[in-house]
């Protein structure tokens, strides 16, 4: 990997504002790594250092006003509908081997009924009742 230079005093690592000369740039330095996006006007990326500490990029962010209550439904829901599914899954699947190669099935009433009645209880907690 070919690192950058400085222009300055032609040390590695890019030293735009404390060059060992004292006098750094007086206009922002362009590494050739850096110089596509010059050449189309965008501010140069930042360094892996820069973004590791937390600066560099910033993302205007938003808060969103989630309703807990709402939050917990749709969590009891997706729960709940796996484990129906699961259920429901095992007891096919159970099945279909014991039609082809005879003998007992497995019916998994307890996963089924368990996650029918966490989807209920999280189609509850979304409606607000």
């Amino acid at each position: 990997m070919i690192r950058p230079r400085c222009p300055e005093c032609q040390g590695v690592g890019g030293h735009i504002g404390n060059c060992r000369r004292g006098s750094g740039p007086s206009a922002p330095t362009v590494f050739p790594a850096q110089a596509p996006r010059a050449a189309a006007g965008l501010r140069p990326a930042p360094d892996r250092k820069t973004v590791a500490a937390g600066g560099g990029l910033t993302v205007p962010t938003q808060r969103i006003n989630v309703d807990p209550m709402r939050a917990l439904g749709m969590r009891n829901m997706a729960i709940g509908g796996l484990w129906c599914v699961g259920g429901l899954a095992v007891t096919v699947i159970s099945y279909s081997s014991a039609v082809t190669n005879g003998g007992g099935y497995i019916v998994t009433f307890g996963a089924i009924l368990f996650g029918l009645l966490q989807f209920l209880k999280g189609a509850v907690q979304i409606s607000g009742r």
